[in-house]
């Protein structure tokens, strides 16, 4: 009976090219969301909402894109990336619940 032992050839090659396409794909897409957060930064409100129902507007449709835009802009302004309106007043006091 012959024994013989099967041996693994490592390609140490293989790795180091799987380890950095996978690491440039991740900076890829760390770029493209700064870009889109980006885009977003220092707009108004209205400027922010006209923008982003324009851009997926014909995707999803005007009705659709206007309450996704009116979920999605205050958390940006919460966030900080969108400045308010000049002609709205931030005074106003949450109501608090009984």
């Amino acid at each position: 009976m012959d024994d013989s032992i099967d041996t693994v050839e490592r390609h140490p090659f293989r790795l180091l090219f799987k380890l950095a396409l996978f690491a440039g794909l991740v900076y890829l897409a760390g770029r493209m969301v700064a870009q889109k957060k980006d885009e977003y930064m220092g707009l108004t409100e209205s400027e922010a909402r006209s923008k982003f129902i324009q851009k997926a507007g014909p995707r999803i449709g005007e009705e659709t894109a206007e309450e996704i835009a009116d979920q999605v802009i205050p958390k940006l302004k919460e966030k900080g990336f969108v400045k308010p309106d000049e002609g709205a007043s931030d005074t106003e006091e949450p109501v608090a619940a009984e």
